[in-house]
């Protein structure tokens, strides 16, 4: 499969324009993209490209680099990026990507990942720790973001953890490599649902369901956008709802999460910066959810509501 990489450098191969441009990308609604280049002090801050907790990736010359599926959704984004009025002058630069190329060149940085109490996350080309009793996710992220090195993921991850019973169903909704969904099956729920905008995201949940013995009967994954006036309503109601994307879209998101989440149902938010931590609060309360738990690693926050 080929992918657009599309690097965005801000002008003069000025760094310190870098926060501003990750600002704007989020503010469009383009949250899984990766700061490269040397000697920069901004950490990687939004997506969970490896290797974890660096202060870049690649390259000489400070960019965002943004990877775009290499179809109609990722040529709709790709004219959105371009459109952006950042405030300063970037240059924009495209090539492709073979998926297979792309992962090979970082499966160095991805090791196996201790999660919470019960969860060790490990990728396909490495062998998991002998004698654990921790359940083991293995993972092939593809080009979908979610590989567990990220606070926030370990926040939802934690919180599945304590949440998850046999009975469970659960919703997730921006589901990249499936993680969440896939770990909470693990975990023992019942079923899961995984949604993402893009259709290659949900492809690669899925495969990583199957690749951890959860069958289509209990897990099922398909692109849909819960923004969108034109998607079909869903009628289920589920017991977790949980979202790992970014603010701005759980602001806008919360409303609608509210008609999915059944009775005693919860709705796991995460992907928050601790800066907007207080709009969030106030979007998940005035969509009619109680918050009953959050809880924050480095800059990074969980909300736990129903």
């Amino acid at each position: 499969m080929n992918w657009t990489k599309l690097t965005i450098l801000p002008e003069n191969g000025n760094a310190d324009l870098l926060e501003s441009l990750c600002d704007k990308l989020v503010a469009a609604d383009i949250s899984e993209f990766e700061i490269i280049g040397n000697n920069i002090d901004i950490p990687l801050q939004i997506g969970e490209l490896p290797p974890d907790n660096i202060e870049a990736i690649n390259g000489d010359s400070p960019a965002v680099v943004v990877y775009l599926s290499a179809n109609d959704h990722g040529n709709e984004k790709l004219t959105k990026i371009r459109a952006i009025n950042f405030g300063f002058d970037v240059n924009f630069v495209t090539e492709t990507v073979n998926e297979e190329d792309w992962a090979n060149s970082w499966k160095q940085y991805f090791k196996p990942i201790f999660v919470g109490e019960k969860i060790i996350i490990c990728p396909e080309w490495e062998q998991p720790p002998e004698n654990t009793d921790r359940i083991i996710f293995t993972i092939n992220p593809g080009m979908s973001f979610g590989t567990g090195s990220h606070e926030t993921t370990r926040l939802c991850i934690q919180q599945l953890e304590l949440l998850v019973t046999p009975d469970t169903t659960v919703f997730d909704i921006g589901c990249g490599s499936g993680i969440l969904s896939v770990i909470a099956c693990q975990l023992g729920a019942k079923s899961a649902v995984a949604v993402d905008i893009d259709p290659n995201a949900c492809d690669t949940a899925k495969e990583n369901a199957a690749k951890n013995g959860i069958s289509s009967e209990r897990y099922t994954a398909f692109a849909y956008d819960v923004l969108a006036d034109d998607s079909p309503k869903i009628n289920n109601k589920y017991d977790i709802v949980v979202a790992n994307i970014v603010s701005d879209i759980i602001i806008r998101i919360a409303h609608k999460t509210r008609e999915l989440v059944a009775d005693n149902g919860v709705f796991i938010a995460s992907g928050i910066i601790t800066d907007r931590l207080d709009e969030v609060k106030s979007a998940i309360e005035n969509a009619g959810f109680t918050i009953q738990n959050i809880e924050i690693e480095n800059d990074w926050a969980v909300i736990v509501s129903n």
